[in-house]
């Protein structure tokens, strides 16, 4: 349930697979550029940086990003 005051919070992105055409950058800003769809502002966007899969050799690299919303919602509804 929306709440009357608007609060920020930080969003973290991952993803180190392809999805159809899609390569992990590619679905990464997908995602953020979805949250428009919402109406949830995007107030700030990290840099997209790469991190080794855990234990290394397990998979491909990670690629990271954060995100600053603000938001009515609720930690659960914005989930």
């Amino acid at each position: 349930m929306p709440s009357h005051r608007s609060i920020g919070c930080l969003i973290s992105l991952g993803s180190n697979l392809e999805w159809g055409l899609l390569n992990p950058v590619d679905m990464i800003s997908s995602a953020i550029y979805s949250l428009a769809g919402y109406s949830i502002p995007i107030k700030k966007i990290s840099r997209f940086f790469r991190t080794p899969a855990f234990p290394i050799g397990s998979g491909p690299d990670f690629v990271n990003a954060a995100i600053l919303i603000r938001s009515h919602l609720e930690p659960k509804d914005l989930l």
